[in-house]
């Protein structure tokens, strides 16, 4: 009783608020800022974990940029007006003399490889301040998805060393920003790393001179230190008094001290950077519509996915259910079992309902950790699956159970992205797509969308863009019917690609799709799918009948659509080897124009430009 006691004590910190109810739109999110390291691990924080990581070279402190880039881009706002913020204008404005420097360059490629429709550039910047902070000991930076990406330039009008207190006071205002709140966001911001040669040969030599004597540490010694008078600050001491340049002096005497002054107490600084740097990230153009704090699952499905398994019979359930172990030691839990309900909701699922896990492995974030407890069965695909629950047992004998806040963690086996079936030629793009749709959506359109990056010339960020195309209906296999489509995926970076298999009309209320799938984890080849032919109805509401025969025959084996066999040659038939060769050549020939032209005119330009020539690319 005591120990039993003892955990549900350790677990209130984490009961006491509700998770998000899966899935929600911020699950990328959410993924990327807390599943950093370890087992599954986004890591998201590699370069700036620990907080004196200078990846990107000797004397660059990449916490400090990523803050920086925070800012810089937040800058150019004009609150009252509802234009700009955080909006990842930053990336088409690295030539504009006001932001100097390699970091913010260096920065903007590392996030764009978590760049997707689910994760904007503005969203990972704000991710990057949350993490950067933290790595170097500040607080935790709450932060909320939803920022939407300027498709160019905004204005200029960030504050420069040499503006006078009166032009930084108005710029601090256009930003929405009191001056106290412009005196607090500019200690809060310098406490990390310091001013280098490279951008301001004038005001230092070397490599870097720190904002304060712990540049590598969250702290207040940038206000204590210039407070005492013995910073070595080069925005308060040396060549920049002279030049007029000595700025973040100008800015902390600018209400007398008080304001620094306040922020000597070190628990008073951390909790003022808290509160002004979350607002620095949360202004965002008009519009746009912020979602609550991202905060971490206590259980979360992670990677689930459901395949029809040879011979079209049962349906193979994989995935993980991650727990949060940072108040409940995973020491004390014994097993996982998800409880699932039947295709119509019911408990008749051919044998067992329930599924039982153990732990597999272990993750972690800046404050959190995390067990993964991994799922797979075979569930029967007469009576299918539409959602399950989870509860976890303990080695005290008592559990916990999770509904999703009473709804039940949902999952539809409608429509299904064969990944077996399925594959990508990395080196090349050719993707080819296998999907099972259930037969009672027969009459419905079957849509794949690949959302795809392709490189922008002159800028750090690849461009995302959107393909769809309608699917080919191949063989039913049982209660399934397999549909396939062949694309070739342009700008040469086709494993950053996510994959979506929607049946209906897209954007319609009785639309049911499969979707973001990780393209980089199809394989080369694409297997054949063996199943049975024999053509059956699928009756919802019924799970418990056998479905009406439509039409029955033998097992047979389906193909599914693959990708082009390698050119060999053939001794028997050197012109047929030679006319192979040359549409091997004429292909990679096409493939590397269209390459070229993805790369410095976009793909959506180059489509235009083959359509009005009345070519097909």
């Amino acid at each position: 009783m005591l120990a039993s006691l003892v955990v549900l004590l350790a677990l209130l910190p984490a009961i006491a608020r509700a998770d998000p109810t899966w899935p929600s739109s911020t699950d990328e999110l959410e993924e990327i800022m807390y599943q950093l390291k370890a087992f599954r691990g986004r890591r998201f924080s590699d370069t700036v974990d620990p907080c004196t990581n200078e990846a990107s070279g000797p004397g660059r402190q990449n916490a400090a940029e990523w803050l920086r880039l925070g800012f810089h881009d937040m800058a150019t706002a004009n609150a009252a007006a509802g234009i700009g913020g955080l909006d990842g204008s930053i990336q088409y404005m690295l030539d504009n003399g006001e932001n100097l420097g390699p970091g913010f360059n260096t920065t903007l490629r590392f996030l764009a490889g978590y760049h997707s429709s689910r994760a904007s550039i503005s969203d990972l910047i704000a991710l990057g301040v949350y993490v950067s902070v933290r790595s170097c000991g500040g607080p935790v930076i709450p932060v909320r998805g939803g920022r939407v990406d300027a498709l160019g330039p905004g204005d200029t009008g960030v504050p420069q060393p040499e503006h006078d207190i009166a032009l930084f006071r108005q710029q601090f205002a256009r930003m929405g920003f009191t001056p106290e709140e412009m005196i607090q966001v500019t200690a809060c911001g310098h406490t990390l790393g310091g001013v280098h040669s490279n951008e301001f040969p004038e005001l230092v030599s070397g490599t870097e001179v720190g904002s304060d004597s712990t540049v590598a540490l969250f702290d207040n010694k940038v206000v204590t230190e210039y407070l005492e008078s013995n910073t070595s600050n080069p925005l308060v001491v040396g060549p920049a008094v002279a030049l007029g340049k000595d700025s973040d002096r100008r800015i902390f005497d600018s209400d007398g001290n008080l304001t620094v002054t306040a922020m000597m107490d070190p628990p008073t600084f951390q909790a003022v950077c808290q509160k002004v740097l979350q607002k620095m990230i949360e202004v965002v153009p008009a519009g746009v519509v912020l979602s609550d704090p991202i905060l971490p699952y206590t259980v979360k499905p992670v990677g689930m996915q459901l395949t029809l398994a040879q011979g079209a019979g049962s349906i193979l359930l994989t995935g993980n259910i991650r727990v949060r172990t940072t108040h409940l030691p995973r020491s004390e839990i014994q097993n996982l079992v998800l409880t699932y309900k039947d295709r119509d909701g019911g408990d008749k699922c051919g044998h067992s309902c329930t599924i039982t896990s153990t732990l597999l492995g272990g993750g972690r974030g800046l404050d959190d950790t995390f067990s993964f407890f991994p799922i797979e069965a075979s569930v029967s695909a007469r009576t299918g699956i539409s959602s399950f629950i989870i509860t976890i047992n303990l080695k005290n004998g008592s559990n916990l159970h999770f509904t999703n806040n009473g709804q039940s963690f949902p999952l539809q086996d409608a429509v299904m992205l064969m990944r077996p079936q399925s594959c990508l030629m990395q080196h090349t793009g050719v993707f080819s797509a296998t999907a099972a749709i259930r037969n009672d959506r027969g009459d419905l359109p079957t849509t794949l969308l690949v959302s795809y990056k392709a490189p922008r010339l002159g800028l750090p960020v690849p461009g995302l863009h959107n393909m769809t195309m309608s699917m080919r209906k191949g063989p039913c296999v049982g209660l399934y019917t397999l549909y396939s489509a062949n694309w070739t995926i342009p700008g040469g970076i086709s494993f950053a690609s996510r994959i979506d298999i929607i049946s209906g009309e897209m954007g319609s209320n009785d639309a049911v799709a499969d979707d973001f799938n990780d393209a980089a984890e199809l394989p080369g080849s694409c297997a054949p799918f063996q199943g049975s032919s024999r053509c059956e109805e699928v009756i919802l509401g019924t799970t418990a009948n056998p479905t009406t025969t439509v039409s029955s025959t033998d097992v047979a084996t389906v193909s599914s659509p693959s990708l082009p066999e390698p050119i060999h040659n053939n001794a028997q038939s050197s012109a047929e080897g030679e006319l192979r060769l040359g549409k091997a050549f004429s292909s990679f020939f096409q493939y590397l124009t269209n390459y070229i032209a993805n790369f410095f005119f976009g793909y959506d330009r180059w489509q235009l430009v083959n359509h009005q020539l009345g070519r097909v690319t």
